[in-house]
Parts: C-alpha cells; sequence; structure tokens
C-alpha cells in the first residue's frame, strides 16, 4: 500500500466519508500506528485501488482491529495486552485506555471487534469481542450518548470460534443476496471463514472458507460489499517476506447449509 512500508491490520471505510480507508499499519507490535488512504472506485462503485499515499492519522502501540463507535468515535482493540483504545476525531494518540485484563473482561486478549447490526433485533445495543488465541466470543451493551463510549455487561458468550483476529459482521442493509443473512466474515490462521451467527456470536458448526492464506484482520465496504482483506499470508515461511497487502474481493456465494 502507498505509504506504509509494513503489515497491515484492521481497516475501516466510514459510510460517511466513503473513499477514504482507515487501516492500522504494524498491527499487534509497538510502533503500529493508524492511516487513512483514499479511494477510488469503478462506475458501479466498486473499490478499484488507492489515491494518493497513505498518512498518518494516530500513534496507536499494540493496534489490532478499528470500529465505528460514533462518527466521531473509533474503538480499538489492542492485542495482546488486552486494552481498548478510544481515539476521538482530531485526536493523534488514544483519548482513553480501558484495560480488560482488570476486571477479567475479555479471555486472553481481545482481537477483533463489532457491534451487532440492528437487524438482529437484540435490546439493546450490543458490542462483541473476539479473543486471541482461541476465537473465545465476549459481548455486552455499548452506549454512545456520552463523550465516549461506556461499556457494561461484558459476558463470555462461546469458548472456540477459530475466527481469533478480526471479524466483519455482513450489513443487511447492503442486501447482498450472495453473503446469507446474520453471519461474519472471521480471520483465522488459515484464512478469512463465513459463519452464521446468533445473536452476533459465530456458530463454529456452520464454518465455510471463503479465502485461504493468512489474515490478520477483514472489513466489508459499507458502499458495495467489497471485502478487504488485511495481510494475506503474513506468516511467511523463514526466510520469506511478509505479502503485506490488501486483498480485495467482490462477494461470492459461501455457504449453502
Amino acid at each position: 500500500m502507498p505509504g506504509i512500508d509494513a503489515c497491515l491490520g484492521g481497516a475501516l471505510i466510514k459510510p460517511t466519508d466513503p473513499n477514504n480507508l482507515l487501516i492500522i499499519g504494524n498491527p499487534g507490535i509497538p510502533s503500529a500506528q493508524l492511516f487513512k488512504i483514499g479511494l477510488t472506485r469503478g462506475l458501479c462503485g466498486h473499490i478499484t485501488g488507492f489515491q494518493g499515499s497513505a498518512t498518518v492519522v494516530a500513534d496507536v502501540p499494540q493496534a489490532q482491529s478499528l470500529l465505528l463507535a460514533r462518527e466521531d468515535l473509533l474503538l480499538i482493540t489492542v492485542t495482546p495486552s488486552n486494552r481498548l483504545y478510544q481515539l476521538l476525531n482530531g485526536a493523534n494518540t488514544p483519548s482513553w485506555t480501558y484495560d480488560f485484563d482488570v476486571m477479567k473482561e475479555v479471555q486472553y486478549s481481545a482481537s477483533g471487534i463489532g457491534i451487532v447490526p440492528d437487524s438482529y433485533g437484540l435490546p439493546a445495543r450490543t458490542i462483541c469481542f473476539s479473543s486471541w488465541t482461541l476465537g473465545a466470543f465476549t459481548c455486552g451493551s455499548i452506549k454512545t450518548d456520552g463523550p465516549l463510549a461506556e461499556l457494561s455487561g461484558l459476558t463470555q458468550l462461546s469458548t472456540y470460534s477459530d475466527a481469533d483476529f478480526g471479524f466483519a459482521y455482513v450489513p443487511e442493509s447492503l442486501d447482498l443476496p450472495v453473503l446469507p443473512t446474520r453471519s461474519l466474515l472471521g480471520n483465522t490462521i488459515s484464512g478469512v471463514s463465513a459463519y452464521r451467527c446468533d445473536d452476533g456470536v459465530p456458530i463454529y458448526d456452520t464454518k465455510e472458507h471463503f479465502v485461504n492464506g493468512d489474515s490478520l484482520n477483514v472489513h466489508i465496504d459499507p458502499v458495495r460489499g467489497d471485502v478487504l482483506i488485511s495481510a494475506l499470508e503474513a506468516f511467511p515461511k523463514l526466510g520469506e517476506d511478509p505479502f503485506c497487502h490488501l486483498l480485495v474481493v467482490r462477494p461470492r456465494k459461501i455457504i449453502a447449509n
């Protein structure tokens, strides 16, 4: 990616800013930074490439995954130190840091992060975290009516999902017939897989491979549903360089059961 000479982590496209991409460089290590780069799109709105070069937005040590909690507020998981950054618009360092280990709320270390879509019909707005290394899912309520997000009732709802890096809920608002409703795409050591969900938690037995190869994160474009996969082949064999590109995949049917 132009301007980032490092492996890539969590990515995010704001619905209100569809021609810019936020992405983490050097995920999971002290030198991790949040970058911004322009996107180009074709006549049908699909992503076709980058515009310009990536610029640094903020220093976010050990950052892994991104979530848009509110238009002016990002939540960023910190792996492996099991923390959560809150980053307000315009800030170049985290505005607040929460340590999950203090309350023993997330098993091992928070890695992936997502807000369960409203279409699931849950009684409260729900945020879920996947843990590294086993992919356990921990969920609770989130409120964003104050200056920063407030989390409560975080409870571990599954012990193993294999989605132990980033994940992304399939947005039903895009009406993509090739992707199943109430599902998510999750990163594993072997690639990206799709899972049906029960109240936002992946059902392991429904796992279907989407893209093979080591990867760290996944994001779904809110405009056309393109799937952005970060750091494919992130863990190369000894002596080989990592393949630190961003792969863009247009959705296809992946679940038949």
